[in-house]
Order: C-alpha cells, then structure tokens, then sequence
C-alpha cells in the first residue's frame, strides 16, 4: 500500500457526498487550494486546518490506520479483495455453488454424456461504515499555532487505530449486531460453517498447548487434514493469537536444527508443485489461545472496501459559528466470509493452543 496512492483521491466529490466532507490534500491541488467543508446549514466555508496541517493530518492518521491492519493487508497482498460500487450500497452478495456428479469417461469424441447443473443460492453481507469521531477547538489551535507548537494530530491518530482495529477484528470476528433483513457480518472465528475443534484434538496427542515445541507442528497439520476432508486443499495461510504466535516464532528446537515450529510449519508441503502454508501472522485480535487457518482463496474468503474510503478518510465539519469543527474518521467496507453449497468451509479454527 503506498502512501501517496492512499492519499489521492482520484474524485474529490466524493468525500462530499456525506454531510461534511472534503477532498483529502493529494499533490495535484496548487499551493493556495484551501478545502472547504460544510457547515449544518448547508453552506460551505474553509477549513479550520491549513493546507499544511491538512497534509501532516492526512499522513499521520494515514499511517496510524495501516499499521493494526495485519490481515487486511495480507488478504489485499493476495488478491482477496473487491471494489464496491458506492456509498449507497447498503449489502453485498456472493453465489453458493454446489458440485456437479462425477466426469464421463469414453473413448469416443461423439459421445453422449450425463447432463447437469450445479446447486446455487446467494447469501448476503452487510456493509458497514466504521468510524470514530473527535473535535477540535478553534481557538485552541489558534493559540497552539500562536506559541509555535503546531497543529496537534494525537486524536485523529488515536481515532484512526481505533478505527483499524475494528476492521481487523470485524475480519476476525465478524459482528452479530449489524444486521440487514436477516443477513449480519461473519468473521473467520465465527462463521456458522466453520470447521473448529480444540487443538489437543488436532494434534492427537491430548495435548494441544503451543508452550510444548512440537505442539504447534502437529496442531497444523490435524488442521490441514481437517480442511482437505471438505475438499479445500490449499494453499493456506494462517492467524494466530499473539501468545501462540510467540511461542511458535520465538522458541528453538534443541535438536542442532536451530528452526522454530513457525519455520516447521511453513516447510510443511514444501515438495509439492506449489507451497502449502504462504504465511503464518498474529493478530491481536485473536482470544488467546485461537488458531486459524484457511484457504487463501476468494470462495473462502475476500474484502469488500468502497476505494475512496479505504483504508480510512478523514472528514470535517463546522458549528455555526465556526468555534469548533468535528472530524471524523472513518471507512467503508466489510468482510465477505464464505462456504461453499451444502456448508462445506475452507476455514479451520483450534482453540486451547
């Protein structure tokens, strides 16, 4: 993700199509350009900030958003993401397809086949918009830009992570609450199709607890097995919780390999054509203990975002009497979790690592 792509906004009327909004400050805009924002009366003035300051906001809360956004940006890394259509779209839909009765077999080229068509239904996902709103006192900044101490970014910064963590674990989580005619947000940990069982079970050994150095490895591999027994067989990529990431990234065989069971887990598959495992990443958004894998494919998983939000716009508005302005930081987009017709998942989650 560069930066300077994150900040041009390629329709600077779009950040107005919510109450208050602005173009955010990109490198086409001339030294004396001065956003504008909307008052509650429907007029526009300028804006509070400097076109200097609208720079140093835009980059510091820029960087702040992007950071938290470990999965986000891995699943975009691997293509697992899609463009909506606008603000207006309220949900987005993905098919469920079936499969289709086995091939015919013959030695003729004119030769009469079984016909079919597979099942299919689409299911629905709300899109949300994200956000985390703050002030900022007018005289204030007077008074800051009076004493030499420039324009202070702390809280746009603090909203913008906020606002991050709430897509990474959106991603992870989902979000039951949100709800649009019957159809809410699911996460890989709680998708109702989930294949999930405790990592004791998947190691086969009764003992599951990543603080055992071979724990990890088995674990990994009952979970593979578990995800090819529903006809998912890769690649994949894993999240795990911060206190297992650790143990499995910061503890070394004594054996003279000098590897740690991340390494192991990554050299899992590795004589086959493609390579099995393409990542294994913490999250601390994961609950101790959670591991997830899943097949790194667009009908196991994907991203929705609305482009001119992603991955967070910075919007201003003003009081009346121009004494205090409000910004808010915010995004639009949602997870799009997936199983196949019938219920089959590419998702496998342990728990008690």
């Amino acid at each position: 993700m560069n930066p300077a792509q994150i900040t041009t906004v390629d329709n600077p009327q779009a950040a107005n199509m919510i109450l208050g909004g602005r173009p955010i400050i990109n490198n086409r805009m001339r030294a004396q350009d001065v956003p504008n924002v909307m008052s509650n009366r429907g007029i526009k003035v300028n804006s509070l900030l400097r076109r200097d300051e609208w720079e140093l906001m835009d980059n510091d809360i820029m960087a702040a958003a992007v950071q938290p956004l470990n999965v986000a940006r891995i699943l975009m890394a691997n293509n697992l993401s899609r463009p909506l259509t606008n603000i207006g779209q309220l949900m987005t839909l993905y098919p469920r397809g079936g499969e289709m009765t086995a091939a015919n077999i013959s030695l003729r080229l004119h030769a009469a086949g079984e016909k079919d068509l597979i099942d299919q239904d689409f299911a629905g996902v709300p899109i949300p918009v994200i956000y985390k709103e703050y002030e900022m006192d007018a005289r204030l900044l007077a008074s800051s830009r009076l004493n030499g101490q420039g324009l202070d970014t702390s809280n746009g910064v603090a909203a913008a992570r906020v606002v991050a963590e709430k897509v990474e674990d959106l991603i992870l989580n989902g979000d039951t609450s949100v709800n649009l005619n019957g159809n809410t947000i699911y996460g890989l940990t709680t998708h109702p199709n989930r294949n999930t069982d405790t990592a004791a079970n998947y190691t086969g050994t009764g003992s599951g607890s990543w603080t055992t150095i071979t724990n990890p490895v088995l674990t990994i591999a009952g979970m593979i097995s578990q995800a090819q027994s529903k006809g998912f067989y890769g690649p994949y990529g894993i999240i795990a919780a911060n206190a297992q990431y650790n143990q499995a990234a910061m503890s070394f065989f004594n054996d003279g390999s000098g590897t740690t069971p991340a390494q192991r887990i990554l050299m899992l598959g590795q004589g086959s054509m493609t390579k099995q495992i393409l990542f294994i990443e913490p999250s601390a958004q994961l609950a101790s203990g959670t591991i997830v894998l899943f097949q790194v494919t667009r009908n196991v998983i994907e991203l929705r975002t609305l482009d001119q939000y992603w991955p967070v716009t910075n919007i201003e508005t003003t009081t009346d009497d121009g004494s205090l302005y409000k910004y808010k930081v915010m995004t639009v987009m949602t997870p799009v979790v997936k199983a196949a017709y019938g219920g089959r998942s590419g998702i496998v989650v342990a728990t008690g690592a």
